[in-house]
């Protein structure tokens, strides 16, 4: 299963279902050549990477890609998915294969001008 998350994942929807391409896609086709082993590839139905939550009595739920493989309705999840505290108690990542950071960018400020006779101010 999968997450629809340009440019990791494209999903072209046709009449004959929809049609997937992408970095993901990519990964997915060279590790079936090199591993010799077949898959069909869907979206996760709520479309969400997901979380865990425990109920009242203790029963451990999970929802989005990481749920559907935690209820095993899925053998494998390929996305662009980050590693939470919440998630690694229950599922199995493999090593990154993509560092895909966030940052925030600010500009940086401007320097004061200079002026060699500040020390006169006080006297204007």
């Amino acid at each position: 299963r999968t997450v629809e998350e340009p440019p990791f994942l494209f999903v072209n929807r046709s009449d004959g279902g929809p049609l997937f391409s992408g970095i993901v896609v990519e990964m997915l086709e060279k590790l079936a050549e090199d591993m010799d082993f077949t898959y069909d590839l869907d979206l996760v139905p709520d479309g969400k990477y997901g979380v865990f939550y425990e109920t009242e009595n203790g029963t451990v739920h999970g929802n989005g890609l990481v749920g559907e493989i935690f209820h095993c309705r899925a053998d494998l999840g390929i996305a662009a998915i980050g590693i939470t505290s919440n998630r690694v108690k229950y599922v199995e990542y493999s090593k990154s294969w993509m560092d895909y950071g966030l940052l925030l960018l600010a500009s940086k400020p401007k320097p004061a001008d200079s002026n060699y006779f500040a020390f006169l101010d006080p006297f204007t």
